[in-house]
C-alpha cells in the first residue's frame, strides 16, 4: 500500500504531508500536493446573551469591540458649542440672536438629557458630552432671561 495520507489528515512526525501520491493521481509524474502542518484555526466561543424575560430586565448589549458614539449627546455638545459662539459673536438685539439665545439652550438640555439613560442602557460613548450639553444649556438659558429681563427694563416705556 502506498504511504499516502488522505486530505485533511496529518502526519505527526512531517513538517509537510503528502496528500496524494504519484500513483495516486492517473496521469501525474511525481507532482505531489504538498500542505504545510498547521492546526486549523480555532474560533473563540460565542458568548451566549442573557434572554429579556420578565425577571430580567436588562438591556442585552452587543459583543462588538468599542462601544459606539450616542448621538444625542453629540447634539447636545455641539448645541452647547454654537451657544458659547452666540454669546460670543451676537447680541441679543437682533431677533434672530433672541431666538437662538432661547432654543439653543432647550435643545442642548433635551438632547442631553435623553442622552445620558441611552449611554448607560447602551453601554455607549458620549456621557461627558452630554453633561458638558446640558451644564452650559442650563447656564445659557438662564444667561438668556437674564439678559431679556435686563433689555426689558432698560428700554423707555
Amino acid at each position: 500500500m502506498p504511504n499516502a495520507t488522505t486530505p485533511g489528515n496529518f502526519n505527526s512526525g512531517q513538517d509537510s504531508v503528502n496528500l496524494y501520491s504519484h500513483d495516486e493521481r492517473p496521469g501525474s509524474q511525481k507532482k505531489a500536493r504538498t500542505a504545510s502542518k498547521k492546526p486549523p484555526s480555532v474560533r473563540p466561543p460565542h458568548k451566549k446573551q442573557p434572554k429579556n424575560d420578565a425577571s430580567n430586565n436588562s438591556a442585552t448589549v452587543p459583543d462588538e469591540g468599542d462601544p459606539k458614539p450616542n448621538a444625542l449627546a453629540h447634539v447636545s455638545f455641539f448645541s452647547a458649542i454654537g451657544l458659547i459662539l452666540l454669546y460670543v459673536f451676537l447680541s441679543f438685539s437682533s431677533p434672530i440672536g433672541v431666538i437662538l439665545a432661547l432654543s439653543l439652550p432647550v435643545i442642548a438640555i433635551a438632547t442631553g438629557i435623553i442622552a445620558l439613560p441611552q449611554i448607560k442602557k447602551y453601554h455607549e460613548m458620549g456621557k461627558h458630552l452630554a453633561i458638558f450639553g446640558i451644564c452650559i444649556g442650563a447656564l445659557a438659558f438662564a444667561l438668556a432671561i437674564l439678559a431679556l429681563i435686563y433689555v426689558n427694563q432698560s428700554r423707555p416705556n
